[in-house]
């Protein structure tokens, strides 16, 4: 039976591997260096394949030892069953007795007849039998001394990837207060031509205001008895702990998309299915929009997977995909005309927005595990905490897909919009 933890790793190993060697064909192909963001999907992709050498590698050689044990074992039926098959009689006391009575050369005369005879290879045969048989000692006849092996990790774990709050700006979560206030310049100094000699410079005050930003606590509890602390394997305690972490980390990711998403004001059109040239017109549209609003370029596009799997599939008129740079399928490393992609499963369906990630802040204090022992009851308890905060500092930072989803007339005609008023789904997040 085939090792299935085994194949899975070698399945992931081989994903990984081609998801590289994709985005390193693709740059080749455009005659281009990798992007920043691309070389460093590789040389994770390439990091995550060792590690996975690491597991498969001692699985690989147990599997080799196993066929060598099955070849040996069944060599060993072979000769018993020959014992029962060969024509000739055995002799009392055993082949083996036989051989050490007549001495070492009644032995080799038969090692070195056996490929032309049969009966001298026979004759061998059950030596070897003999030799290494006595008798057939098989799992069944001791199972209360054969472990069963826990293979790999727990399944059913979650990943503690938080893809939208990793492609924003990070920084740490002051320290005092329940709110703590970011400045903000509200009106810039003025700069201009002057008139004339010895006229007045163009001059305007510098205003700069507080934007309150709160603080918000995320965290979860368990309490665990001292018999299944002490007496599980994998320890339930390490399981536990592993499993707050990621549940944190999906909530807090969950949040921050929620947050973005609803604090984005301005909105693009793009048409569900829409054809190459429309989908590149509408992110020039909204790209010139947010440069025109901060004076920075967006260098980022946030999608909820069914975005990024309708656009990724759209082909150019030569049947080839019209974004090669999208070919990584939902996975890190993907570009879009430009714009770094990046999917997270966290948006609602129809997230779609363009922005200046410089201009996304998640603050953020990882209090991370604690744990409290309570005696009268044999109980441990842990919790795991931390608090954060987002902030999108300037609303024009970032266009959102119009709340009103724009479709194709008639049999996907370019250009021809139909506006069809349907809710917007692009303010909450998916919830599980």
């Amino acid at each position: 039976m085939a090792n299935l933890y085994l194949e899975r790793l070698k399945t992931q190993r081989e994903e990984l591997r081609a998801t590289a060697k994709d985005l390193l064909d693709n740059a080749a192909t455009e005659n281009r260096d990798l992007s920043e963001v691309e070389d460093e999907a590789v040389q994770q992709h390439y990091r995550d394949i060792a590690n996975l050498d690491k597991k498969i590698d001692p699985l690989h050689q147990a599997e080799l030892r196993q066929a060598e044990h099955d070849k040996q074992v069944a060599e060993m039926e072979r000769a018993s069953r020959s014992r029962l098959q060969i024509g000739e009689s055995v002799p009392q006391g055993g082949q083996l007795e036989f051989y050490r009575a007549k001495g070492v050369g009644s032995y080799l005369a038969d090692w070195g007849d056996q490929l032309h005879s049969p009966a001298a290879r026979q004759r061998i045969m059950r030596a070897r039998a003999e030799y290494r048989v006595v008798a057939d000692q098989l799992l069944a006849d001791n199972p209360g001394i054969v472990p069963t092996p826990i293979v790999g990790d727990v399944a059913g774990t979650l990943p503690r990837s938080r893809p939208f709050i990793d492609s924003v700006t990070n920084r740490a979560m002051p320290a005092n207060g329940s709110t703590f206030n970011r400045p903000k310049i509200t009106q810039h100094t003025a700069v201009g031509l002057q008139a004339t000699e010895k006229t007045q410079l163009a001059s305007q005050k510098l205003t700069i205001t507080d934007v309150p930003v709160p603080k918000k606590t995320y965290g979860g509890t368990l309490d665990i008895s001292f018999q299944n602390r002490d007496w599980t394997d994998p320890a339930i305690l390490a399981v536990a702990i592993a499993d707050l972490e990621a549940i944190y980390a999906q909530e807090t990711d969950n949040a921050a998309c929620d947050y973005f998403v609803g604090a984005v004001t301005g909105t693009f059109v793009l048409a569900t299915g829409a054809a190459e040239g429309p989908i590149r017109s509408a992110y020039m549209t909204a790209a010139s929009q947010v440069f025109t609003n901060t004076k920075q370029r967006p260098d980022t596009v946030w999608m909820s997977p069914d975005e990024y799997g309708w656009i990724a599939a759209t082909t150019s008129p030569n049947g080839g995909p019209a974004f090669p740079g999208m070919v990584d399928l939902l996975g890190s490393g993907a570009s879009l005309m430009g714009l770094r992609v990046v999917v997270d499963g966290n948006f609602a369906a129809a997230t779609n927005v363009v922005g200046v990630s410089g201009m996304v802040e998640h603050y953020e204090q990882v209090g991370g595990r604690l744990a409290v022992t309570e005696p009268t009851i044999l109980g441990y308890t842990i919790a795991y905490y931390g608090y954060v905060a987002d902030l999108l500092v300037d609303t024009g930072a970032a266009l959102k897909r119009s709340a009103t989803t724009a479709t194709l007339q008639g049999g996907g005609g370019r250009g021809q919009l139909e506006r069809e008023g349907v809710a917007s789904t692009t303010g909450e997040s998916k919830k599980r």
